[in-house]
């Protein structure tokens, strides 16, 4: 208790020095447990549901490892797989469920219009394989899931909370999603919370052959719950089985049960379209049409369906390794970052520390003669600086509050949506730790120097002298800031150029002037005619309004959510001459478009025509292709009358490729050009569609614009929120924005720090060393001299500080290899830019002290010495 109360004593005599160490230590204490804060929230706390070890996402990647032109990104599978999967009961799971998400259109009542909400759909064991419990009312039951069960929803809670207010009345109650009447029946705990902000959960029927000589399947998320000590390797293997033996059966009577539609041209060995629904695109629908009969039908032996996106074998990952994927590597970037600060800041409290302790060696020399142990002296000092560093963590906390809530609201779409963020009392013993480590780190040092006092030779230098091992203790200490100010100074210069060249990627259309608005069409939109009716009456009410230079519809415009992907023959193509019989056919996208498009969003024409208005209703049908589709299936260029197969309602027919337009990254500036055929809308029609705006003038107003034009075609009809493309982008790379944002504020800090640290070390040493200098002076030694030996001193600590922070550098560079896009994590230009900045930065900090001592008169110094 004496230690406490002297060091309190201690404290309050220097009431300036303790409250700038206070301040320096809550700022990088709480900018550390802030950030902590979400590392253990994201990274390290368990699922919020029972056994959360023996939850799995289950994968099935194609085979080639292409994931970027698979749906989800190779994070789906084929419903059937699911459904093969549970009919037979593994023995590795106790539960195996599936998941998909959306948009839909929710019927507002008072008359106030409809809107988009998010949506998840689930399969029976979902909520039981996750031990939810409803809140209020039951959640989805077996019944509600058979054939012609009527429509059932179940609310999250927030959704309950905000559009009935947490009345239990709502139970019962009727919403119409999607045009369709759904009976409310529960409501699911306030703590549930499941990848997605969904408000409306509903069944998801697996699904099945719909028509003759064709096949309906859908991409969903596949989850799973292990059996205890169940090795993922095994129930790979057990899925696998089930797998081939259900495709194999599937394939047979398929093939022996149906007829070829007649459009399908004979050489074809499948089409397939696929449309994934709106939203995050989870859920993919694929028509896979029947592939034609051996000529000789006694002859023919089976052989597997082609069907694409069935993936080669399964693979488990750990649900909450699969949910942090996208955030590990940023946060725990965020973490070392803020980390080094703390450090930095750290190796300048030692540094200050080391200054008072030196100027207190006489005090503690006088101590030692009467009878103070070195013990005592040294931990005096210590209690000091722990005291120092509890109340800095103290304060630390309420900056870490505020930080845990910033830093939510900035990486949302980076972080997943399970376990609340916040300042817990996990948190709260790392903010604990983290103080105590800082105060014995910045303490040890001139604690350990004042306990070594020797007592004759400081009693009889009166204090001035500074000493050598002071000294080295000074210097190596700025080489440590320097090191570590180099690893951030060189990770922020990597993530700079990387986001200029993810910038500076061609997307192949505009994006400051151009608005998209998506839409859904209902139920009772569903004839080609109907649709064609409504694109065109949409298209006319949005060119009229203010601002509006050109005007287009699309089903998939860029950046949209919503993309089709179709598998069918190409006539005349000479790409895929050796593919195997038995390989799903190739895969492009799709897109019907109105004839204006190209021209609003931009997309240049390479050769041959664009549409035209008589690329109409029972014209024959035409198509353009990209660069990247001529790329693949005409490697010796576009050969006249060349044909593919569109995706006609009803049956697929031949259109004729009448141009070539520039590739375009449809999914923006991380995506790859893949290949994509254009259909006109009028020919090709579709209920899900993109209005593609170029305007002029402010965009909030042309935002409100279109959803009263959407009303003034049909008031039942929501848009999805419209924005800009650029701010599509914006949002899409917010990410990388706010850790480079982060990042580069920790690295100019830490860089400040390091060139503060070194200014006083160098001016504490031209202090100390007055006496000194006028002797050499004194000596003859001119004003040169004495300002290269002392930036010799301080260049010394710079260069070594260089030299092990290239090392740490070179070792940690692969930290960030997931991060960068262009710009490999050892760059010789930024190594080598960083370097030399913070070497400037150092030799600057150390000029002043430098030209000072050259300005030491030596007859004063010699006689204040």
């Amino acid at each position: 208790m004496d230690l406490l109360l002297s060091a309190l004593r201690s404290l309050r005599a220097h009431p300036l020095f303790s409250g700038l160490v206070i301040l320096l230590l809550a700022l990088g204490i709480g900018a550390n447990t802030a950030i902590f804060g979400v590392v253990h929230a994201v990274l390290l706390k368990p699922l919020p549901y029972p056994e959360p070890g023996e939850l799995v996402l289950i994968r099935k990647p194609p085979r080639d490892g292409n994931t970027a032109a698979t749906p989800g990104g190779g994070t789906l599978i084929v419903d059937k797989d699911l459904g093969a999967w549970i009919e037979a009961q593994p023995k590795s799971f106790r539960a195996l469920a599936g998941y998909s998400n959306s948009t839909s259109t929710l019927q507002q009542t008072g008359g106030t219009g409809a809107v988009r909400v998010p949506t998840g759909r689930v399969t029976p064991g979902f909520f039981p394989m996750l031990g939810v419990s409803a809140w209020r009312g039951r959640l989805l039951q077996e019944e509600d899931f058979k054939s012609g069960a009527p429509p059932v929803a179940v609310l999250s809670y927030s959704a309950w909370q905000s559009r009935f207010n947490g009345d239990d009345r709502a139970l019962g109650a009727v919403v119409q999603l999607d045009e369709v009447a759904h009976t409310l029946v529960g409501v699911l705990p306030p703590a549930f919370e499941f990848i997605d902000p969904v408000q409306f959960w509903r069944p998801l029927p697996l699904g099945g052959l719909d028509r003759p000589g064709q096949v309906q399947i859908s991409m969903i998320r596949a989850l799973g719950r292990l059996l205890p000590g169940t090795a993922h390797e095994v129930a790979q293997r057990e899925l696998d089985g089930i797998s081939e033996r259900f495709w194999d059966n599937y394939s047979a009577s398929f093939s022996a049960g149906m007829a070829p539609p007649a459009a399908v041209p004979a050489n074809t060995p499948g089409a397939a379209a696929v449309a994934p629904a709106p939203g995050s695109g989870s859920v993919t629908r694929v028509t896979q049409s029947a592939p034609p009969p051996a000529a000789d039908a006694a002859a023919a032996t089976p052989r597997r369906l082609p069907m694409p996106f069935v993936g080669g074998p399964a693979q488990l990952t750990p649900l909450q390794e699969q949910l942090a994927r996208q955030s590990r590597t940023t946060l725990w970037l965020l973490l070392g970052a803020v980390g080094f600060v703390l450090l930095i800041a750290c190796a300048n409290i030692a540094n200050l520390q080391l200054a008072r302790a030196a100027s207190r060696r006489r005090e503690a020399a006088v101590r030692a003669a009467l009878g103070a142990s070195p013990a005592r002296l040294a931990g005096e000092l210590l209690a000091e600086n722990l005291l120092l560093a509890l109340a800095g963590g103290a304060l630390g906390l309420l900056f870490a509050w505020w930080g845990t809530q910033a830093l939510q609201a900035w990486l949302a779409d980076l972080l997943p949506r399970v376990n609340p963020i916040g300042v817990d009392f996990t948190v709260l013993g790392y903010a604990l730790l983290v103080a105590v480590a800082a105060g014995l780190g910045f303490g040890l040092a001139p604690a350990w120097q004042t306990s070594r006092v020797d007592l004759l030779e400081t009693l009889k230098e009166g204090g001035h002298q500074a000493s050598a091992g002071g000294s080295r203790w000074r210097q190596g200490l700025v080489a440590f800031e320097v090191a570590l100010a180099l690893v951030l100074a060189v990770n922020t210069g990597l993530l700079v150029k990387s986001i200029r060249q993810l910038y500076a990627t061609e997307l192949g259309y505009r994006t400051e002037d151009v608005m998209t608005a998506n839409l859904s069409l209902p139920r009772r939109y569903a004839t080609p005619a109907q649709q064609r009716d409504f694109a065109q009456r949409w298209l006319e009410a949005i060119r009229v309004l203010p601002g509006v230079k050109s005007a287009a519809i699309a089903d998939s415009a860029p950046l949209s959510p919503f993309s089709q992907v179709f598998a069918a023959s190409i006539r005349g193509g000479t790409g895929n001459a050796n593919r195997s019989v038995n390989a799903p056919p190739p895969t492009m996208q799709i897109a019907s478009v109105t004839p204006d498009y190209f021209a609003t969003a931009g997309i240049a024409l390479k050769s041959g025509r664009l549409f035209t208005a008589a690329d109409s209703d029972g014209a024959p049908i035409v198509a353009l292709v990209n660069e990247e589709f001529i790329k693949q299936n005409f490697p010796d260029g576009l050969r006249e009358g060349a044909t593919l197969v569109a995706p006609v309602s009803g049956s697929p027919q031949q259109a004729t490729i009448v141009g070539v337009v520039a590739n375009v990254r449809a999914r923006g500036l991380d995506s790859q050009p893949s290949a994509l055929a254009y259909f006109p809308l009028a020919q090709v029609p579709r209920q899900r569609l993109s209005a593609v705006v170029q305007f002029a003038g402010d965009s909030a107003t042309l935002a409100r614009g279109l959803t009263q034009a959407t009303h003034k075609v049909d008031a039942d009809l929501a848009l999805d929120t419209p924005s800009t493309l650029a701010q599509q982008i914006a949002r899409q790379t917010a990410p990388r924005r706010v850790t480079l944002t982060l990042t580069g504020a920790f690295a100019a800090t830490a860089i400040s720090l390091a060139a503060l640290g070194i200014f006083g070390v160098m001016s504490y040493t031209v202090t100390q060393r007055t006496q000194e200098i006028g002797v050499r002076m004194a000596l003859g030694a001119d004003r040169s001299v004495v300002l290269r030996w002392i930036l010799r001193y301080g260049a010394t600590a710079i260069a070594l500080g260089l030299l092990a922070g290239l090392a740490l550098t070179l070792a940690t560079g692969r930290l960030l290899r997931g991060t960068l896009s262009g710009v490999t994590e050892l760059d010789p230009l930024v190594l080598a830019a960083g370097m030399a900045g913070l070497a400037l930065a150092g030799l600057l900090a150390c000029l002043w002290p430098a030209w000072r001592a050259t300005r030491v008169n030596p007859v004063e110094a010699l006689r204040n010495g």
